[in-house]
Parts: structure tokens; C-alpha cells; sequence
């Protein structure tokens, strides 16, 4: 239920994703066990906007937002710069 529901409201808040992961493994009709729902967001501002108030409404947690914090919050302005750049380029 928690995957469906997820994916619903994903789809719900018009939020560009790629689902990855043990349940994509699934939905192409192979057994794997998981516990977690692996997603890949488009990092466009609109997009991350939307999709963090979406997590923040399901009281979801944002791993990966922690660790893009971990980095920016580390790196210097030159490589905070060129990584926000190739993921620009990308069209992320």
C-alpha cells in the first residue's frame, strides 16, 4: 500500500521521476524483496520544491536531501558550483 499510495501522489503533484530499485525489479515481472522505494527526481527547483512538500506532507524521509547537504554544506563554492552545473547540463 505504502508504494502505491506514494507513487499516486507523485504522479498526483505532476512530480518528474524515475523510479528505480527493487520495485521497478518488480514491476518488470522479476521476484526481489525490498523494503524501501528507490526514486530518482528531476532537480529542477520547481520539481524539488514540489517534491519535498509532497515528503514533507507523507512524513517521508529525505536521506537524500541530507546528503546533498552533507556535501554542498562541505564543499567550496568553486565545487558546489561545478556540480550544480553538470547536473544543470543533464537536465536535472
Amino acid at each position: 500500500m505504502f508504494f502505491e499510495q506514494t507513487l499516486a501522489e507523485l504522479n498526483g503533484a505532476k512530480i518528474r521521476y524515475l523510479l528505480i530499485g527493487g520495485v521497478a525489479v518488480n514491476l518488470h515481472g522479476f521476484s526481489r524483496a525490498t523494503g524501501d522505494l528507490d526514486i530518482l527526481i528531476s532537480l529542477n527547483t520547481n520539481n524539488l520544491k514540489k517534491f519535498v512538500a509532497l515528503m514533507k506532507k507523507l512524513k517521508q524521509k529525505l536521506q537524500f536531501l541530507e546528503e546533498m547537504n552533507a556535501f554542498f554544506l562541505k564543499a567550496t563554492p568553486k565545487e558546489s558550483v561545478a556540480a550544480w552545473k553538470k547536473l544543470k547540463a543533464k537536465g536535472w
